[in-house]
């Protein structure tokens, strides 16, 4: 979505300021427009349905020859079609009168006033300019969504990433990114658009987004020799952001056609575990069984064998149940390091093999400590990423 707010910021309208109705500028921008003879013949607009909801209009008001009067007159009936704002040149009013800034106040209804220094064509060049590339954006983050979700042939993938700029014969690296803070969809749209702009020459690298999180995709071949992660850390200073400060998923090198969706995935779940086990990054192919548990944690017989091999654990509600449930998890965390796991316990080293004892008898009492290891650590993952607050 864009808004007046980016139109203004983001145009040769950035110089001046909004006059009044500043409280309407987060209004949604649909298309740009010209506004001028349709209010200098009566009924025009009602017959014609010259402009709609999310139009940004352009006028130097000749038509009302300086009558205050026409002006208000053409302001409200802007604000009954739910148009967005105006820009007016400043040919007949140097400013706006009073009765149209508190009628503009109390409707939410932004005006800037421009000078002779810029353009109609140029202001309509800038908004279209910006709409356009929000529609990329749009777009990029629908096109990746799909391959995130659905089971696509080596075709369709194609289609899609051909579609999004990439092309046959390199690979290509994913990297799945999530910030330290929470960034507003506009914000780091503005990123991805910025980002574009400023490497548009360059094709090997690519910022897009999805939901709350960057996706940054690297072309790795013969000829680009600069190390990815360098890239990726250029991206996320020119987007204001500390690498160290981000969780970040590393996907392995795919074809950049026909596998970029395993890719996007391997990004997607490496940055999960990563979040999970709070480190700063996480590389796909070095995840181990997580890779096996983040791709398939979705899968109803995965999470009937979770549910069903922890039961035990859940089917008494008292504290010392709860503890049973933490020293597992803990343990399964720590690779079953029984030293480290008692110390993050904050627990003495008896306290902790009796609850381990304890948990056995419950959970998997005829199994050795083999294969009780991996039976609980396949239960403890699924179960901590089913808990996951992740969306994708």
């Amino acid at each position: 979505m864009i808004t007046v707010s980016e139109v203004i910021k983001n145009s040769c309208l950035r110089k001046y300021p909004v006059t009044c109705g500043l409280n309407g500028i987060d209004n949604e921008v649909i298309r740009s427009g010209i506004v001028d003879y349709e209010f200098s013949i009566e009924g025009y607009i009602e017959k014609n349905n010259s402009f709609r909801k999310g139009d940004f209009l352009i006028s130097s008001l000749l038509f009302t020859h300086g009558d205050e009067e026409k002006l208000l007159d053409m302001v409200q009936k802007l604000v009954n079609l739910d148009v967005s704002g105006l820009a007016v040149k400043n040919i007949f009013f140097s400013s706006i009168p009073d009765r149209v800034r508190n009628f503009c106040d109390e409707n939410q209804f932004p005006v800037v006033l421009f000078d002779n220094d810029i353009y109609f064509e140029d202001i309509v060049s800038d908004i279209d300019g910006l709409l356009k590339m929000s529609d990329w954006v749009n777009k990029a983050e629908h096109q990746i969504g799909i391959m995130l979700g659905d089971h696509l042939t080596r075709y369709e993938v194609e289609a899609l990433a051909r579609d999004m700029g990439f092309f046959k014969g390199s690979n290509a690296r994913v990297y799945w990114i999530r910030t330290q803070q929470a960034l507003s969809q506009n914000r780091m749209k503005k990123t991805v658009k910025e980002y574009a702009n400023y490497f548009k020459e360059d094709r090997r690298s690519f910022l897009f987004k999805y939901r709350q999180f960057y996706v940054f995709m690297v072309i790795q071949d013969d000829e680009n020799k600069k190390d990815s992660q360098v890239l990726l850390e250029e991206a996320l200073r020119l987007a204001g952001h500390d690498f160290m400060q981000c969780v970040i998923g590393a996907g392995g090198v795919h074809d950049s056609m026909s596998e970029l969706d395993f890719s996007l995935r391997e990004a997607a779940w490496s940055c999960q575990v990563a979040t999970l086990l709070n480190k700063s990054i996480m590389n796909y192919h070095d995840m181990g069984i997580w890779s096996v548990a983040a791709a398939h944690c979705k899968s109803p017989y995965m999470i009937e064998y979770a549910e069903r091999y922890l039961s035990p654990l859940f089917s008494e509600k008292s504290d010392s149940t709860k503890d049973l449930l933490e020293t597992l998890i803990t343990t399964i965390l720590c690779e079953g390091n029984s030293k480290i796991s008692s110390k993050k316990l904050n627990i003495h080293d008896n306290t902790y093999r009796y609850r381990m004892n304890k948990i056995r008898e419950k959970i998997d009492p005829n199994a050795s400590d083999y294969i009780f290891y991996e039976n609980a650590s396949i239960a403890v993952k699924i179960y901590l990423l089913r808990h996951m607050d992740w969306n994708i």
